[in-house]
Formats: C-alpha cells, sequence, structure tokens
C-alpha cells in the first residue's frame, strides 16, 4: 500500500463526507496519479462517483469499480439508481424490518388480466387443465399462449433492487390465504374458491376462515399437464413395476401448485492453487491465483420448507415452458404459500453455484497439474443477477400396503414418480418432510 496515496484518499473520503466536492475531488484525483494500488483506485473511483453530477462521468467510475470487482454491491446499487431501475426513496435499512405501509403496498399492485373472446367479446375462463380458455357464452376455445398479448414473457426481477428494497424482504401483495386447521399449513387459494381439500392431510374445509396477506405474487407458473385421472393412472403404473399393484389400495391424488424461487448466478470464482512439478531431478512448487467467470441460469431453490430436502427431484421439471401467472390457475388447485424469503434462498442458490463452478475449477486443475494438492476457492466474486417466485405442478398421493401408509409424489407435467416402497424403509415418511427416494 502506498503511503502517500493513503493519506491523499483519506483526506478526500473525509472531504466527501463533509460535501466539500472541491477539495474532496482536489485529493482524490490526486490518488489515481500515484502510484496507489487497485485497492486504493478503487476506493477513490467509488468516491468520486459519490461527488459527481455528471451523469456520464459518473457511469464511468462506476463501471470502473464493477470492471474490477463485479461483485461490489454500493456500486451495483448506484449504477441501478443511474439507470432508472431504483428509486432511492425505496431504499431500506435491511436491519429493521419495514412496515406494512401504503407505500409498501404500491411496491406491487396487483395485476389482473382479463380475456375476452374474439368472437362474441365475452369473457373467457380457464379450463380446468389450465392451459386453454373457454368462453362461456359461445363455446369457443382458445389456447393461453395464443391469448397472451405478443411480448408477454415471464418476468426476472432484478435482485440488487430487490435487496435494496422492500420487495427483497418482506410481501408485496394482498393475497386471500387459507390455513389448514389440520395441519397448519397454508395455501394461495382464488377469492371463488368457496371451499377447498388439504392436499396433504385430507381435512375439508370452507373458505370462512380465509384471510389476506401481503405476499410476492410469482411471475411464473408450469400449468397442469396430468390430469387427476391420469395422475391416478400413473400411480398404478408405477405400483405394477414395483410388483405392489396386487395388494395395494389407492387414493385419489390430490394436486398443488408447489412455490419455489430461481436465481441467475454469475460473476466469477476465484482460487489460489498450489502444484508441485517434478522435472528430471529438480522439484518445484508452483501457487498461482486465477479466477473463472461463470453463469447458472435458473438455479432452483424450494420456497417451502417441507420440500427443502427434493432440490434434485425439482430438476426434472421443464422451465421453458413456464407461462406467465394468471391467478386463474388456482380455481382447481390451491398454491401453498412460500415460506423462506427471496433473501434466505438467495444465500442457498449462491452455495449452489459455489459448489458447481468449484467442480469446473477442480476439473481443470486435474488436468492442469496432475500432482496439484490443494485448491483454496473464493466466492466473493459470485453474484445474484435475477430472481423469480415460480409455482410447479404437484400431485399427492398415497396407498396402503398390508396396513402401511405410503406416499408418492407426481410430477404435474412429466407424470414422473417419487414415492415410497415397503422395501426403502420410509414408513414415516411423510412425518419426516419427504425422506429419501426410493
Amino acid at each position: 500500500m502506498s503511503a502517500s496515496a493513503q493519506d491523499l484518499l483519506v483526506r478526500g473520503i473525509a472531504a466527501a463526507k463533509a460535501k466539500e466536492v472541491k477539495e474532496a475531488r482536489f485529493y482524490l484525483d490526486w490518488v489515481l496519479t500515484t502510484d496507489a494500488n487497485l485497492s486504493q483506485r478503487l476506493k477513490a473511483w467509488w468516491w468520486l462517483s459519490e461527488i459527481s453530477e455528471d451523469p456520464i462521468e459518473k457511469r464511468e467510475l462506476l463501471e470502473n469499480v464493477l470492471a474490477h470487482e463485479p461483485g461490489n454491491a454500493d456500486a451495483r446499487r448506484s449504477l441501478a439508481i443511474l439507470d432508472g431501475r431504483l428509486d432511492p426513496a425505496d431504499i431500506i435499512d435491511p436491519s429493521r424490518q419495514p412496515s406494512s405501509s401504503k407505500k409498501l403496498k404500491k411496491l406491487r399492485r396487483i395485476r389482473t388480466r382479463q380475456f375476452a373472446c374474439p368472437h362474441c367479446k365475452g369473457q373467457m375462463a380457464f379450463s380446468p387443465d389450465g392451459q386453454t380458455l373457454n368462453c362461456p357464452h359461445c363455446q369457443y376455445q382458445m389456447s393461453l399462449a395464443e391469448a397472451l398479448k405478443a411480448g408477454d414473457m415471464v418476468e426476472e426481477q432484478d435482485f440488487v433492487v430487490a435487496l435494496a428494497t422492500a420487495k427483497g424482504h418482506t410481501p408485496a401483495q394482498t393475497t386471500q390465504v387459507f390455513q389448514c386447521q389440520g395441519c397448519g399449513d397454508s395455501f394461495v387459494v382464488n377469492p371463488e374458491v368457496l371451499s377447498m381439500t388439504c392436499p396433504y392431510c385430507g381435512s375439508a374445509h370452507v373458505m370462512e376462515h380465509a384471510t389476506s396477506r401481503e405476499l410476492i405474487p410469482p411471475e411464473g407458473i408450469i400449468p397442469f399437464s396430468l390430469t387427476q385421472e391420469q395422475a391416478h393412472m400413473a400411480l398404478w403404473r408405477w405400483l405394477k413395476e414395483k410388483n405392489l399393484h396386487q395388494e395395494a389400495q389407492t387414493a385419489t391424488p390430490s394436486g398443488l401448485y408447489l412455490p419455489m424461487w430461481t436465481f441467475d448466478v454469475g460473476g466469477e470464482i476465484q482460487w489460489r492453487e498450489r502444484a508441485v512439478e517434478t522435472r528430471y531431478t529438480r522439484v518445484k512448487t508452483i501457487t498461482q491465483s486465477n479466477s473463472q467467470p461463470i453463469f447458472f441460469d435458473d438455479i432452483l431453490v424450494p420456497a417451502s420448507g417441507k420440500f427443502a430436502n427434493l432440490g434434485e427431484e425439482f430438476k426434472h421439471y421443464r422451465l421453458n415452458e413456464l407461462m406467465p401467472y394468471e391467478s386463474g390457475y388456482l380455481a382447481d388447485w390451491p398454491a401453498e404459500t412460500y415460506q423462506i424469503s427471496t433473501a434466505d434462498a438467495s444465500l442457498q442458490a449462491r452455495e449452489e453455484a459455489f459448489n458447481r463452478a468449484k467442480q469446473q475449477v477442480n476439473a481443470l486443475a486435474s488436468v492442469r497439474f496432475a500432482d496439484s494438492d490443494e485448491i483454496v476457492f473464493s466466492s466473493a466474486g459470485i453474484i445474484i443477477e435475477s430472481y423469480k417466485l415460480i409455482l410447479l405442478p404437484l400431485w399427492l398421493a398415497y396407498y396402503y400396503y398390508h396396513n402401511q401408509k405410503y406416499n408418492v409424489l407426481i410430477n404435474g407435467q412429466t407424470g414422473r414418480i417419487k414415492g415410497a416402497t415397503p422395501h426403502s424403509k420410509m414408513k414415516g415418511w411423510w412425518d419426516k418432510f419427504w425422506g429419501t427416494e426410493d
């Protein structure tokens, strides 16, 4: 560290904090003409961006910081403000829980979309499969894809903006929520739904006890592709494959939508590698630092604690078939409310990206250095780029075999089955939050 540059930097920062713009610029510009190290130059660029009133200069200074330190949260936030993606008035103190105010509710208004029949102009309704729209007046049908306006896509939210505002920490939309009095789980239900049977414990309820809560609305949804009858048939085929069908007694499957966070993770992974290279009779220890850019699209993190250990199973959904969320999808099936916040889920996504990146680097290292004996990784450069909340279709089923109950999950999109069998020793699977796969 250059002592002279550090002295100039301290003076410049003090002047910037005191709003002495001319004095601050004098010292900070001076830092950049000295033999300052990278850390000192980064601080000088950052504080110059804080006092600059020229948008072009401010952007250039912030980009200088991000070019050397992509994960710099302050620079990314300032750039979001400069781009108009973040309103400074919406920034919150993450250490203090925002109050549920009218201003908070404005963060995300309830979005509704009505589809008019192109023939008679009457209002169309979703079919039970959630994939087509029917006109009750003239019986005209059309697919949801045809009904959506051009350009309607499943939106992803800017993670930097969300984390700086209440959107990333608290719910933001008034939604009708029903809490089962039997098992205690909560579900989002369509306001028109008058009664429901809990898909977890099977208890029946009338919607007179439904309440309103503020929840982050989903951005996308994968509609059910399997009907209840098809799910039941898939269960029987699975039991036949397991040679259990002759004595098994099945129950009708119950459908629900599961909440899931997806994250796009970028940035870079950094590492320091130590290896031993042998040439002739000489042994040389090589230590080098390196980095590699990374990008992982749609890392899935369960938003329900009940299914937290089923991450691998959710990878079998085809996310390229996501549709923009419409409340009409919940006309026939409830959706479990999310229990894991955006911020907490992002930590799991970041860890998943870190582990994947380490595997990639380890594979490269084994090729480059056969005698490599130490690689130390750093996740400092990994960045959460964007996120969205989606709903995935799931059928819950069970069967009895020799008076023992065994639970089964059926993918509502692909028909893939995950379930307990007498041979897997998973009798308490349901109570133990779904256990391990047979």
